[in-house]
């Protein structure tokens, strides 16, 4: 996903072995009906846990307001 390719190089994940593993949780519609709230979590290279959610809209593949939760 786009998320990945442009948010993941800031926590040191791009690297040759490839992306790491992400989980996606699909929590609602948006009221637009083309946009899905999706939560995500991943470890990244120093095996710190990020958290956080993203609106992904269908029809067009855009991604907006990425916001990272505090995991402290």
């Amino acid at each position: 996903m786009g998320a990945e390719a442009t948010e993941l190089t800031k926590y040191g994940c791009s690297n040759p072995d490839g992306w790491p593993e992400i989980e996606y949780q699909f929590l609602q519609w948006g009221t637009d009906s083309a946009s899905m709230l999706i939560y995500y979590a991943f470890e990244d290279g120093a095996r710190e846990a990020h958290t956080g959610y993203f609106w992904y809209n269908c029809e067009t593949g855009a991604v907006d307001g990425i916001v990272e939760m505090d995991s402290r």
